[in-house]
């Protein structure tokens, strides 16, 4: 993406495209961040009304501007076209003028030059995001990724098997609290409050209940209903479900419907992403035919074809972490206290937290993959921050 600079004039160059929902992460204004992409200088007095009529700017006209004067323009409306584009200019003159350079120098403690990592919500996406074993190393997302994904507010439903996951993020914040999270499990639909994490919330909207089966979410109409209740809060960046066994025994048509109703979902909230995943591994090898490796694949190849999300939970599940193939993985993961035998000072094997149906280092490579899910959906490239 290309940086966001102002001239010699004053005047701004946009990024090519004019996306929308941006949200501005103003981190303390004496640090750089040298490896931020976007990056501008402005004086104080300008910073504030810049940053609010940014924001106001390009959510509002970007989304509607040339929409709604196409519209109009087909339905013979032209004042309103017209009217539509000069509100446009006066407000990209109005911007050019209130961030032109100072006519007189700034005080060495009021100049300031803020590097701004960004969040830029792009939708649709130009490819398939997909996290799997090759993704599960905490330690190759730069810094300041790690502080755009904690801009999200997620939904997160799921049986006993996702709270592998939440196990992991838990023990990565005990381990460096710059994986800060704030889940909280509740029956009704609650945004946790510390915006200096990334929260997340735990459940879909049932009375007394976060254990969250198929029919509770995407399977039936009145769990699809249950998700709308919780998406038309406002307050959520992402929703996802996580499997528990139905992926060793469901239908092709199953699956289909799982995959339809997703992506229904998606159709009707535009500004949110359902995130997919396949279901865990259950001792069958790639070339049993089995049910659950047929599943899976269905869903590895639509989110591929169609630009999905995609937690591929079984492929973590699958390798070691130093990249070993186990064709019979089960979700028990027989070799995973061999591999934390073997590399007693390993990241991964530490303080192993109780982990849901299987071996504690499952949870700490999960919890490290959706990390790196976060930051990707906040728009880093996948460039390791340690090559």
């Amino acid at each position: 993406m290309a940086a966001l600079n102002t001239n010699n004039n004053g005047f701004i160059s946009y990024p090519s495209a004019i996306l929308c929902r941006p949200q501005i992460i103003l981190p303390n204004l004496n640090q750089q961040y040298k490896k931020s992409r976007f990056t501008f200088q402005l004086d104080n007095k300008n910073l504030i009304l810049f940053i609010f009529l940014l924001q106001s700017y390009l959510y509002k006209f970007s989304q509607n501007f040339f929409r709604n004067s196409f519209k109009n323009h087909k339905k013979g409306k032209t004042m309103t076209s017209k009217r539509n584009l000069i509100l446009f200019i006066l407000l990209t003159v109005l911007m050019a003028v209130l961030v032109q350079p100072s006519r007189t120098p700034a005080s060495a403690n009021t100049d300031h030059k803020v590097y701004l990592p960004l969040i830029l919500r792009i939708y649709p996406l130009e490819q398939a995001i997909i996290v799997n074993h090759l993704t599960t190393d905490i330690h190759q997302i730069p810094d300041e990724w790690i502080v755009a994904a904690k801009q999200f507010v997620v939904h997160y439903a799921h049986t006993s098997h996702g709270s592998q996951i939440l196990s992991g993020l838990e023990w990565l914040e005990d381990r460096d609290p710059k994986y800060k999270v704030d889940i909280e499990a509740s029956g009704t639909v609650t945004v946790p409050a510390d915006t200096s994490a990334l929260r997340i919330y735990d459940g879909n909207n049932y009375s007394g209940n976060t254990y969250i089966t198929p029919d509770m979410y995407w399977e039936t109409l009145a769990g699809m209903n249950k998700t709308r209740s919780v998406v038309d809060t406002g307050s959520f960046d992402f929703s996802t479900w996580t499997w528990c066994g139905q992926m060793s025994s469901y239908s092709e048509d199953q699956i289909q419907t799982y995959i339809d109703n997703l992506d229904l979902l998606e159709s009707e909230y535009p500004d949110m992403r359902f995130i997919y995943y396949t279901g865990h591994t259950d001792g069958s090898t790639p070339s049993s035919g089995s049910e659950l490796w047929r599943n899976n694949n269905l869903v590895r190849d639509y989110v591929t074809a169609n630009d999905k999300v995609l937690f591929d939970f079984a492929d973590i599940e699958s390798y070691d972490p130093d990249g070993n193939f186990y064709a019979n993985a089960s979700d028990g993961c027989a070799w995973c206290s061999t591999w934390c035998a073997n590399h007693p000072g390993d990241f991964n094997c530490q303080n192993l937290p109780s982990c849901a149906h299987t071996h504690g280092l499952q949870c700490t490579l999960k919890g490290q993959a959706f990390w790196y899910l976060m930051a990707r959906l906040a728009g880093w490239d996948g460039t390791p921050a340690n090559p």
